[in-house]
C-alpha cells in the first residue's frame, strides 16, 4: 500500500492500509446466521441472525444467552443496522413474564437497556462491546460454533446472492479526466450465485500508481506500468476471495468509481447500474409484451366444485425495467378458502411449485409467486405463461382449479427458447426419451487472419437434463463475449494459461448459467476482446 502512504498523512495511510487488507476486509452476510460462543465465559454465548426486512433493508438480530445481576440464566435481544463488518444494535431486556403466560396485546414488556457491537473479523470470529444498564459496559470475544447447511461464508458479496437468482453482469466505460485525455477504463461486474467478481483494467494512464474509489470509499491501489502498446493497470476483486484476488466485499452496483492519481486527481471515472443484465434468457423477460407501458392481467380460476366457496386467481403485472432494458416481470396464484395444507400448481401439465395455505386467523389462503428478477419470496420467472393451462390440485392429485390463460395475452410472443415450460431450456430442454443421451460437438473455425487457438460448442441432452458449453484453448487472454442465434448469451474468461469455458444447463446448477435459448440449429460465434468481429464460429445441427 505504498501509494497511499506517498500522499495521505501516515495516520490515513495506515487506517487505509487496514480497510484495504484482503483477511480484514469483510462485510457483514446471511453466512454470518449462527451460533457464536464466548470462549472466555462459561456457558454465554449469541445467537446471530441477519434478516431482511419487507423493504430490503438488511437488519441483524442478536439474543444473547447470559446471567443476570443474581447469576440466573438470562436472554437478551438485540437487534441493529448492519454496516460494514458490523451489527450496532441496542439491546432490549424483558421482564415479568412467566412460563407459557398467555398472550396480552398492548402490554410491554421489554425494556431498552443499551447498545451493543458485533464487529467480525472474518467468518468465524468476531469481538462484541456493550453499554448497557445494569450489566455495565465491555468487550469480550466470540467464535463461531455452528454454520447453516448449505451455506458458504466468505464474508464477501456472493454470500447474499440465493441460489435460485439470475446471474447478472455489466460492462461499464469509464471517462477520462482533465489531463488524461487518451486514457482508457473498463469495470466490469459478473454476479452469480456461489460467486461474484467485480474488476477495474485501463490503458493509457500515465505511468504510476493509482487508487480506485468506490462509492466513496478506497478499495486498494494499483500500478499501471509500461505495456506493448502503452500502459496498463488492473485491479480485480472476487467473493469468495482466490489468490491474486482482494476480497469483494462491498456492493459496487449504483456507485461511482473513481480511478485517482497521488495527487487525488480524478483519472478516469463512471457511474454504475444499480443492476447489472440478467443472464437468463439473455438478460430479456421470459417474453415479449405488446407495448412498453405496464401491464396488468388479472383472471379468476374456475372452481371444479371441491371446495365450492373457495376461489383462486392468477395476476401477471410488468413494469419498467430493473436499470438494464428489461422489463420487471412478477406472477402471483393466489388461493383462498380450502383446508389447511399443500396444493401443487400445474403449467401446461407440468408442476410449477406448491402453495402452502396458511390460517391467518380471518380466513385460510396462500401464494405461489414468480418474479423477473426474483425478489424476495419469489421464484425465477423464466417461463412464458401465455396459451397455457394453469391448475391447482389437491395433495392426492384431485383438480380443484384451472384455467386458460391462451386468450389472455394478445400480441405476446415467447422469448428466446423459453419452451412453453418452467426452465425448459426451449428446444433442447428436458426432452428426450427415457435413458437416451446424445451429444453434439463442433468445432469452431477462425473466422480471420491472425486468429490462433481452437474453439469448440458441446451440446448434451441426457434425461432430465440438457447442457451447453463454449471451450477456448490457446487464444489470447481476455474476455471473449459469446454469441447464440446473433444474441450475446455470455462472456468467456481467459486466463493467462489461454484457456477459458462457459457452461449453461437445464435446469441451471449454482455454477452454471440457464440454458434458456434454443442452440440447435443457431449460429455459435465468439467475439475477441477487440470486441469488434468475431473470432470463431460456427453453426450446431439441427
Amino acid at each position: 500500500m505504498k501509494f497511499f502512504r506517498t500522499f495521505m498523512p501516515a495516520a490515513i495511510a495506515l487506517l487505509i492500509t487496514l480497510l484495504a487488507t484482503p483477511v480484514q476486509a469483510v462485510q457483514v452476510t446471511g453466512a454470518f446466521t449462527g451460533w457464536w460462543a464466548q470462549p472466555e465465559q462459561q456457558n454465554h454465548g449469541l445467537i446471530v441472525s441477519i434478516s431482511r426486512l419487507p423493504d430490503g433493508e438488511r437488519i441483524g438480530v442478536i439474543y444473547w444467552a447470559t446471567f443476570d445481576e443474581s447469576g440466573n440464566p438470562s436472554w437478551l435481544l438485540a437487534s441493529g443496522a448492519i454496516s460494514g463488518r458490523s451489527i450496532e444494535a441496542e439491546v432490549f431486556r424483558f421482564d415479568g413474564i412467566t412460563f407459557m403466560q398467555p398472550a396480552a396485546d398492548g402490554s410491554a414488556f421489554d425494556e431498552a437497556i443499551g447498545t451493543m457491537t458485533v464487529a467480525f473479523g472474518d467468518c468465524m470470529t468476531g469481538e462484541v462491546s456493550f453499554d448497557t444498564e445494569g450489566l455495565g459496559t465491555g468487550s469480550f470475544p466470540i467464535e463461531r460454533i455452528t454454520n447453516q447447511p448449505g451455506v458458504a461464508c466468505s464474508g464477501g458479496l456472493s454470500d447474499d446472492v440465493m441460489p435460485h437468482d439470475l446471474p447478472q453482469t455489466f460492462r461499464v466505460e469509464m471517462t477520462a479526466g482533465t489531463g488524461f485525455e487518451g486514457a482508457r477504463g473498463e469495470i466490469t461486474l459478473d454476479l452469480r450465485p456461489g460467486r461474484g467478481e467485480f474488476g477495474v483494467v485501463t490503458d493509457n494512464l500515465p505511468e504510476g500508481l493509482y487508487a480506485l474509489r468506490v462509492g466513496g470509499e478506497l478499495r486498494g491501489d494499483f500500478e499501471a506500468a509500461a505495456g506493448d502498446t502503452g500502459t496498463v493497470g488492473s485491479m480485480r476483486f472476487r467473493s469468495p476471495r482466490i489468490p491474486g484476488r482482494l476480497l469483494l466485499d462491498f456492493d459496487p452496483r449504483g456507485q461511482s468509481v473513481e480511478v485517482i492519481d497521488e495527487t487525488g486527481a480524478v483519472a478516469l471515472s463512471a457511474t454504475t447500474p444499480e443492476q447489472g443484465r440478467f443472464m437468463g434468457g439473455n438478460g430479456q423477460p421470459p417474453f415479449d409484451l405488446p407495448d412498453d407501458g405496464l401491464t396488468e392481467i388479472e383472471i379468476e380460476f374456475d372452481n371444479a366444485g371441491v371446495f365450492p366457496d373457495a376461489s383462486a386467481r392468477i395476476r401477471m403485472e410488468a413494469g419498467s425495467g430493473p436499470g438494464n432494458g428489461a422489463r420487471a416481470m412478477s406472477l402471483v396464484i393466489e388461493l383462498s378458502g380450502v383446508p389447511v395444507g399443500q396444493y401443487p400448481v400445474r403449467m401446461r401439465g407440468r408442476e410449477l411449485g406448491m402453495i402452502e395455505v396458511i390460517d391467518d386467523g380471518a380466513s385460510t389462503q396462500g401464494t405461489l409467486q414468480f418474479g423477473f428478477p426474483p425478489l424476495a419470496g419469489q421464484q425465477p420467472f423464466n417461463f412464458d405463461p401465455s396459451g397455457a393451462m394453469f391448475e391447482i390440485l389437491d395433495a392426492t392429485g384431485t383438480l380443484l382449479f384451472s384455467v386458460d390463460f391462451a386468450e389472455q395475452m394478445p400480441g405476446t410472443g415467447m422469448g428466446p427458447g423459453m419452451g412453453g415450460s418452467p426452465g425448459m431450456g426451449g428446444g433442447p430442454g428436458m426432452g428426450g426419451e427415457p435413458g437416451v443421451r446424445t451429444e453434439i460437438v463442433i468445432t469452431l473455425e477462425p473466422q480471420r487472419e491472425g486468429i490462433t487457438g481452437r474453439a469448440e460448442a458441446r451440446w448434451e441432452q441426457r434425461p432430465g437434463r440438457s447442457e451447453f458449453s463454449v471451450r477456448l484453448d490457446a487464444v489470447a487472454a481476455g474476455d471473449y463475449a459469446l454469441f447464440v442465434g446473433g444474441i450475446e448469451r455470455g462472456v468467456i474468461v481467459v486466463a493467462a494459461n489461454g484457456r477459458g469455458r462457459i457452461e449453461f444447463e437445464d435446469p441451471a446448477s449454482i455454477d452454471d448459467q440457464p440454458l434458456a435459448f434454443d442452440v440447435l440449429g443457431q449460429t455459435v460465434g465468439v467475439r475477441g476482446p477487440d470486441g469488434t468481429e468475431a473470432a470463431f464460429a460456427g453453426t450446431m445441427p439441427e
